[in-house]
């Protein structure tokens, strides 16, 4: 995820709580989508479907924040 601006996933990692916590959600929710898709764990689609939205979501919202961070020390 976001390999292409590994540097600023490392700063922001060290410098936002907030970036963290959406961080360790998304690495959570990607293995609980990961786990229901080979069978671990029985979701139906709808629930599935959930996670992958929320998944998505804290995604989204560490992008909004590298590219503020990317704005802001250019």
């Amino acid at each position: 995820m976001f390999e292409y601006e590994e540097h600023i996933v490392k700063e922001l990692l060290d410098s936002s709580e907030r970036f963290r916590q959406l961080y360790q959600q998304h690495a959570d929710l990607k293995i609980q989508v990961r786990e229901a898709e080979i069978g671990i764990h029985q979701l139906d689609d709808l629930a599935l479907s959930r996670l992958k939205r929320r998944k998505l979501l804290a995604k989204d919202k560490m992008a909004h924040m590298m590219q503020r961070y990317h704005r802001e020390t250019a």
